[in-house]
């Protein structure tokens, strides 16, 4: 998500002033946090920038078994997110 910062990293070691071996690569660094929002729900940053993860939390009952009354209890049980 976002633009990722890639740095350049060489590496080079010597064996008497010579160079025996060279390596280059590029890593990133990211920054994965988390914390609870207004409404109670766990929100989670990468990079400092807000990310919505789903799944594992709630899910109906795909259209098998639908009861009204079922649903209208268990949707204040929903965490939500945003503004």
């Amino acid at each position: 998500m976002g633009q990722p910062n890639l740095y350049p990293l060489t590496m080079e070691f010597e064996i008497d002033g010579a160079v025996s071996d060279r390596s280059h690569t590029e890593f990133g660094i990211r920054d994965v946090t988390s914390d609870i929002n207004a409404s109670g729900g766990r929100a989670f940053h990468i990079n400092g920038k807000n990310i919505l993860i789903r799944g594992g939390g709630w899910t109906p009952d795909m259209m098998l078994r639908e009861d009204s009354q079922r649903l209208h209890d268990e949707f204040p049980l929903r965490p939500r997110y945003g503004p």
